[in-house]
């Protein structure tokens, strides 16, 4: 009976120290209603304003620990995946839903207050957000992640991202980038 305790206790806390924080990634969540486009949706500034849909328009959360107040200060989490939607004017089209399964994982314990963020952009599948030339991010958004408990609480839904667009470098900025590289390069030739 002892030899049964003691494994109960072990696997318990191995499963307890194995809990991971999770989060529902759909967008929609912070529709007023579902497919009304005032909350959580991503537009494609590039396109007339159309909403991100299919897999030529891919996403991905980004986490940190609670208080962080630079995106850039945010780590991966859970999957690259395209946004809902076959067209434009599919109901869900602008919304993203990471792969489908309505959980990210995080390696913070259940509970655990932190900060995330969606980065979208424009590309296929395999693209990533750093070479993409039309691109946007939410803002900041604190939740208290879900998988507290036994059996498990829900992942935590996002209610609070409002819409944003992707967007192109501006044209100042690739100008001024360009001349930079040319004058380095008629530098480089002089010497």
């Amino acid at each position: 009976m002892k030899k049964i305790l003691s494994l109960m206790f072990v696997l318990g806390a191995v499963a307890v120290a194995h809990a991971q924080g999770t989060f529902d990634p759909w967008t929609g969540n912070s529709d007023s209603s579902s497919g009304a486009h005032t909350a959580g949706t991503v537009f494609d500034s590039t396109a007339g304003g159309a909403k991100a849909f299919g897999s030529g328009y891919q996403g991905q959360y980004y986490i940190g620990p609670s208080g962080t107040t630079d995106i850039n200060a945010l780590v991966a989490v859970g999957p690259v995946a395209g946004f809902q939607g076959t067209t434009v004017n599919s109901l869900f089209a602008g919304y993203y839903n990471g792969d489908g399964s309505g959980t990210v994982s995080t390696s913070f314990a259940p509970g655990t207050s932190v900060v995330v963020a969606l980065k979208a952009w424009k590309g296929t599948a395999g693209s990533t957000y750093t070479a993409a030339g039309v691109k946007g991010n939410s803002s900041l958004i604190t939740i208290a992640l879900g998988g507290v408990g036994s059996p498990p609480s829900l992942p935590t839904p996002i209610t609070t991202m409002a819409n944003f667009n992707l967007v192109a470098p501006e044209p100042a900025t690739i100008a001024l980038g360009l001349m930079g590289a040319s004058a380095l390069f008629i530098r480089r030739r002089k010497v």
